[in-house]
């Protein structure tokens, strides 16, 4: 009888504990869209974001450019995990944050 209320303890303790960690996680995303809600976005899965195309490096470079080129824009936000990455070729915004004092 003592093991079957330990397992359950168990059970709802890693519910408990994977519903946190999925708010918490749903918080971060929800900060960062607001920080990147400006940038072009190339979207992912949830919690791996584009993480998944890190296999082959060259599938994900391919996939990034042509996600920018299908965005026409030469500046843009990837979602790797829960962390976002602007990413540039534009010299005038990479000379902006270069020489920011921030």
């Amino acid at each position: 009888m003592g093991g079957l209320i330990s397992i359950e303890m168990l059970i709802i303790t890693a519910v408990v504990l994977l519903l946190y960690a999925s708010w918490r996680l749903r918080q971060k995303q929800k900060y960062y869209s607001n920080v990147t809600s400006k940038l072009p976005s190339i979207g992912g899965l949830p919690f791996i974001g584009q993480s998944y195309n890190l296999f082959n490096v060259e599938t994900l470079l391919g996939k990034i450019s042509d996600g920018f080129e299908s965005m026409k824009t030469s500046t843009g936000c990837i979602w790797m995990a829960t962390m976002p990455y602007v990413l540039t070729i534009d010299p005038e915004i990479i000379k902006l944050v270069t020489t920011s004092p921030d």
